[in-house]
């Protein structure tokens, strides 16, 4: 039996159920503040991909992230594809027609010194060259390498371009390569008109 001379246990009162701040009329005490220098603690680590927001810093000591290595930041792109369309552009324009025009030298003066003896039958079937086979099978190899070497360039240097891998370099091989279709012929009558005004 409970002692009935006991006083009564007071009333129960539930705790808030919203956070005191939100009490009408309450305040913070005077003088108070948060604490200083606080730090998170000792073997604490932010869960993976944790990343602060722009422009927060965490005290002394506190390095910022590298720029372009947060998580989105575009990342910088080799140009090793742009500048190998440029060489592919320059062999086919500038190898290829140099090859060329020295076999077509060697062509007309080969040829051109049996022109007074030919054979209209040779001239119609294209038989005059065969003294020179050698030099135009040389053409024609490089002509066909060029022409090759041309179409990579204009590929790899339009790969370059769009996908930002050497826009520049990308942007060359593709002017060069077309033009070196131009150079090669122009090289090729040269020298052809060279080694035939040779013989005379």
């Amino acid at each position: 039996m409970s002692d009935p001379s006991a006083a009564p246990a007071p009333p129960y009162v539930p705790p808030y159920p919203t956070a005191p701040d939100s009490v009408p009329g309450y305040a913070p005490a005077p003088g108070y503040a948060p604490a200083p220098g606080y730090a998170p603690a000792p073997g604490y680590a932010p869960a993976p991909g944790y990343a602060p927001a722009p422009g927060y810093t965490s005290g002394p000591g506190y390095a910022p992230t590298p720029a372009g290595s947060e998580p989105g930041a575009p990342r910088r792109r080799s140009s090793v594809l742009g500048g190998v369309a440029l060489v592919l552009s320059l062999l086919a324009t500038i190898v290829a027609s140099a090859i060329g025009a020295v076999a077509g030298y060697q062509i007309a003066q080969t040829v051109g010194s049996r022109l007074p003896t030919l054979d209209p039958a040779d001239v119609s079937d294209l038989g005059f060259l065969a003294p020179a086979r050698e030099w135009v099978l040389l053409g024609e190899v490089s002509f066909w390498s060029g022409t090759v070497l041309g179409v990579a360039a204009v590929v790899l240097g339009a790969i370059a371009i769009g996908t930002a891998r050497g826009r520049g370099a990308g942007i060359a091989a593709i002017v060069i390569a077309a033009l070196g279709i131009a150079v090669f012929f122009i090289a090729l009558f040269v020298a052809l008109t060279a080694g035939g005004m040779s013989t005379l």
